[in-house]
């Protein structure tokens, strides 16, 4: 379970998830995601047994940030982030 967290420059995948299991065994909500190389989600991201919502994801090179199901769109569609924004957080130094 990940709540209330910031991620940020993992270099090639922000979150992994390692396997799918039949109970729900993830649970990744109210956490930053803040990158510029990589990939958002990593590793296996089959099933349906993990949950993902309101979290706030942003790519800061620019490049549109992909999803196991293709688009944000296509993410939310499938049940996933529903209330999750891709946004920036506007982090100053």
């Amino acid at each position: 379970m990940s709540r209330d967290n910031i991620f940020a420059f993992a270099r090639t995948e922000q979150v992994a998830r390692s396997r799918a299991e039949a109970h729900k065994s993830f649970t990744f909500e109210r956490n930053i995601v803040y990158f510029r190389e990589g990939h958002l989600l990593g590793k296996n991201w089959t099933g349906e047994s993990f949950t993902m919502d309101h979290n706030l994801y942003w790519n800061s090179d620019g490049t549109a940030i992909a999803f196991p199901s293709g688009d944000f769109a296509a993410w939310q569609k499938r049940g996933h982030d529903r209330h999750s924004l891709i946004a920036d957080p506007k982090f100053t130094a």
